[in-house]
């Protein structure tokens, strides 16, 4: 499935005032009933799973339209993108298709005497007609996506000044120059003529609009420095352009990964050397994220779109050598400060007293508040920074929720002191020919006069469509693509130099500028402890029993078992038992029964199975031998219930569990489909590393005991993973997050992805390769748990290295 998790569908329809969001959600639907949030138009709908996934399932014929805030009718404005992931079943020919059909709610499918049939899309392609009195069809097919298998693809519809653009996984495939309606609402609909059994639905639904107050010229960026630090900038003798003059001789490669500098006496700079590397380090930016959210915890900036735009931003970031480091999330719940319109003027910074900031920021970070309604004096809805200064007023960014990761990226170059490209109101408007560059505009002369580009740039080509002069009557000519100008928000990709250049002088100037440096925390937690065992141990799993919480280490090398318990700060106590066991075992899992726990070890060579009862003060009992197939190379236990074997040809056995922890019935054994496979499980979930491809694909188990991984939804991790876990993470108002948790035994690279509503995994928000955090190689297996401490429970992961017995305990809950 393509996008499954982040295709969050965009309608930017924007005049009417009836124009609402929609966000569909069938994770919680029952399969076989009608989904919630549509009406039907004709024929039946239902709700379906496909590869694990829940979606809408469309029977021959049926349509169906969504319920956006209680209307199914008028929703959708002037400008707007559809998006969601649709599924077809296997089919020889082309009968399995979706119609699309965009609506006026008083014409019909017609408007102004145009007549316009339903897009009907097709794995491979597109085509629709229109009639009455003009008549005319398109149609589009791409022999690349051609395929007769079962397949998802990832639907777009974006319609923007009367350009309706549809695009197939990314491929534009029809493109309307003059879309001669005006939709209001929109329906879907499903055919399956090869034949009735096959199946053609969709999910991630989602419906955003824009209105025309939302896309003026003011919906941007509020940043305006003062009138003192403009005359910083521009004084040539200001500490700020005495350190410039220094970084003049040094290349953007040299200062990447270079943490300050230190001017002393405005006359000299010391304690300054170039990075020694200039490809493998970043300058690291700590972020925290601030979310307002209502006093019931709901509401806000999502997770997925928090990580959407970190992850934006760094991608722009990466070529000047800059990453942002996500340390913290911070969530605020209260009615009040949510609901609070705040309003941008030049001395106005009413969210300071309103949210408290200067008590909520988190010392040597960039603080980022994250708020869902935001204007500015004109209107609009406006983000902004703050410049360069000591005041504890001005040490946050504000963002406006609607806001993305290329408008975060541009208040982030403010608050490394950089000007708009048009700015002529603390300095003067810039001539054509450059030669006020140093005193006016943005005083970078390698970005070209700009005349303020809002609604002058083609938003498809990015060309300039103004017929602005300058002051002298010379036509403007000016860089579309620059960041930091009112360019449309898809043309904007690059910094100039010397902006890069004026954004390193202000990171290492900090100390003068703003009072501090960052102090970043590359790794994945605190680190709590660590420990040396024997050459071959490792920490696999924890239980509890009672009120007490033990962690079970392995030896691979001895076949030894220990049991310790764990104290409420989390560090390892006293040892509760050690047992040696002859042959050569493997840890398979503990599950539990009731009150009662098990330890499962399996033999991979001789197909022997132990499973040992732990007696209630956390010592090994007794144990009941079993012997099962041989040539195996994992072994897992799946929600308490159910025993998975992997051999090495690929098969995968399940056995059944008994309620009394005895060993039952082999239920199934699948035909040789998954070979080289990591598997981590918690709850009924399951996902799956193919170390062959570095995929992970959603797998599950059915009723019959038959293990299946899904066909659609692959996330590439890109890497040879040597484990994978998902580990649990309360936030500071006592909330679980999931996160996805990989680990890379040859150079230690650790990444944390989240662990999506959807139940998907999202996005990376953190990566220890950009901030310099990988661990020493050798390390091999992730240990998540969690321990009651007398308030809340709090989350930790031991990380081993099973060849010299060396772990890491680490507290997780420091970055929430």
């Amino acid at each position: 499935m393509k996008k499954i998790v982040s295709s969050i569908i965009i309608l930017l329809l924007g005049i009417t005032c009836f124009s609402q969001n929609f966000q569909d959600d069938v994770s919680n639907e029952t399969i076989g009933d009608f989904p919630s949030q549509w009406d039907v138009v004709k024929g039946m709908a239902i709700t379906d799973q496909v590869d694990g996934y829940k979606m809408v399932g469309l029977m021959h014929g049926g349509i169906i339209k969504p319920i956006v805030n209680g209307q199914a009718n008028n929703y959708l404005s002037n400008d707007f993108t559809i998006e969601f992931d649709a599924f077809f079943d296997a089919s020889p020919g082309t009968g399995i298709r979706l119609e699309v059909r965009l609506w006026d709610g008083q014409y019909g499918y017609s408007n102004n005497d145009i007549r316009y049939a339903p897009f009907i899309l097709f794995k491979h392609g597109i085509k629709t007609s229109w009639s009455s009195p003009e008549n005319g069809s398109a149609a589009t097919f791409k022999k690349e996506l051609q395929t007769v298998d079962a397949t998802w693809r990832h639907v777009t519809f974006e319609c923007k000044n009367q350009k309706l653009k549809i695009l197939l996984d990314g491929k534009l495939i029809l493109i309307f120059p003059k879309f001669k309606m005006q939709p209001t609402m929109v329906s879907i609909g499903g055919m399956i003529n090869s034949s009735f059994d096959a199946k053609v639905g969709f999910t991630n639904f989602a419906i955003t609009n824009i209105n025309e107050e939302q896309t003026t010229e003011d919906d941007l960026c509020g940043a305006h420095p003062t009138e003192a630090q403009i005359q910083l900038l521009k004084n040539p003798s200001s500490l700020f352009n005495e350190r410039l003059k220094f970084l003049n001789d040094f290349s953007i490669q040299q200062l990447r990964g270079v943490p300050s500098i230190d001017y002393l006496t405005n006359s000299s700079i010391t304690h300054f050397s170039t990075s020694p590397s200039s490809t493998d380090r970043y300058t690291i930016i700590p972020i925290v994220a601030h979310i307002l959210r209502k006093s019931d915890h709901t509401s806000g900036l999502s997770l997925n779109d928090l990580y959407a735009s970190v992850n934006r931003a760094n991608t722009l970031f990466d070529t000047y050598g800059v990453h942002l480091h996500l340390e913290k999330i911070l969530f605020i719940d209260n009615d009040v400060m949510y609901n609070t319109t705040y309003i941008f003027g030049d001395e106005d910074d009413e969210e300071v007293d309103i949210i408290g900031i200067a008590n909520k920021n988190i010392s040597n970070k960039l603080n980022i508040y994250f708020v869902p309604n935001t204007k500015g004096v004109k209107g609009g809805r406006y983000s902004w920074s703050s410049y360069p200064s000591k005041s504890e007023r001005d040490q946050h960014i504000t963002m406006n929720n609607s806001h993305d990761g290329i408008v975060l990226t541009h208040e982030i170059g403010h608050w490394f002191n950089l000007l708009h490209t048009h700015e002529v109101d603390k300095t003067a408007a810039e001539l054509v020919s450059g030669d006020n560059c140093k005193t006016a505009g943005d005083l970078c002369c390698d970005t070209p006069a700009d005349p303020k580009l809002s609604n002058k740039v083609d938003s498809s080509t990015c060309d300039y469509t103004g017929t602005d002069t300058d002051n002298s009557g010379e036509n403007y000519n000016p860089d579309t693509s620059n960041i930091m100008s009112y360019t449309d928000n898809n043309c904007r990709t690059d910094f100039s130099d010397e902006q890069v250049l004026r954004m390193y002088n202000a990171y290492l100037g900090m100390e003068d500028d703003r009072g501090y440096t960052f102090k970043v925390n590359k790794e994945i937690g605190e680190k709590t402890q660590e420990l040396s065992l024997n050459p071959g141990c490792k920490a696999v799993q924890h239980f509890e029993i009672g009120n007490k919480t033990f962690m079970a280490y392995f030896n691979d090398t001895t076949n030894a078992i220990s049991i310790y318990q764990i104290n409420k700060d989390g560090k390892r106590s006293s040892q509760i038992d050690h047992k040696d066991y002859n042959g050569s075992f493997h840890f398979t899992g503990i599950f539990k029964k009731g009150n009662d726990r098990y330890l499962v070890l399996m033999n991979y060579n001789n197909g022997e199975l132990g499973i040992i009862k732990f007696n209630s003060n956390g010592t090994l009992g007794s144990g009941q031998s079993y012997h099962l197939e041989t040539n195996l190379v994992n072994s897992y236990v799946y929600n308490n219930n159910l025993l998975l074997l992997f051999s090495n040809n690929g098969e995968v056995s399940t056995y059944q569990i008994h309620n009394d922890g005895r060993l039952g019935i082999q239920l199934h054994k699948t035909p040789p489909h998954y070979k080289n496979r990591i598997i981590e499980i918690f709850g009924q979930n399951i996902i799956a590393y193919n170390k062959n491809d570095g995929f992970v694909r959603k797998a599950y188990v059915t009723d019959s005991g038959q293990y299946v991984e899904a066909s659609g939804g692959p996330k590439n991790l890109g890497e040879n993973l040597t484990d994978i876990k998902y580990v649990s993470q309360l936030n500071n108002q006592g909330q679980a997050l999931g996160n996805i948790v990989t680990l890379n035994k040859t150079n230690g690279h650790i990444k944390q992805f989240n662990w999506t509503e959807s139940k998907h995994i999202g996005k990376s928000w953190y990566d220890s390769s950009k901030i310099n955090g990988n661990l020493e190689s050798g390390f091999d297996t992730i240990t998540p748990y969690d321990v009651f401490d007398g308030n809340r429970y709090q989350n930790y992961v031991m990380i081993s290295n099973s060849t010299t017995g060396k772990i890491i305990t680490y507290h997780l809950n420091n970055n929430m």
